[in-house]
């Protein structure tokens, strides 16, 4: 069950970061730690307490990973996010 976000339609950097490793089982520790550190380079904080929109997790995925491999990259971690 989702966790209630203090800016609807944001998802709080904390959450992403316990989204992302959920997919470690899939993606394997290397890979998803190099997504951590470019999302990191884009802006986009896992620790603290800012809040991002998805459109911004997935464009940041989209530059780095191209149209279709940051699209299916962003879906993963959607699925992640509803298994919070």
């Amino acid at each position: 069950m989702a966790h209630p976000q203090k800016n609807p339609g944001q998802i709080p950097g904390k959450e992403l970061q316990r989204a992302m490793n959920g997919l470690r089982k899939s993606l394997g520790t290397v890979i998803v730690d190099l997504i951590i550190m470019d999302l990191e380079k884009q802006g986009i904080a896992l620790s603290g307490g800012s809040s991002y929109p998805m459109k911004q997790v997935e464009d940041a995925l989209k530059k780095t990973f191209g149209q279709e491999g940051g699209q299916l990259l962003a879906d993963n971690v959607r699925k992640a996010l509803e298994k919070l």
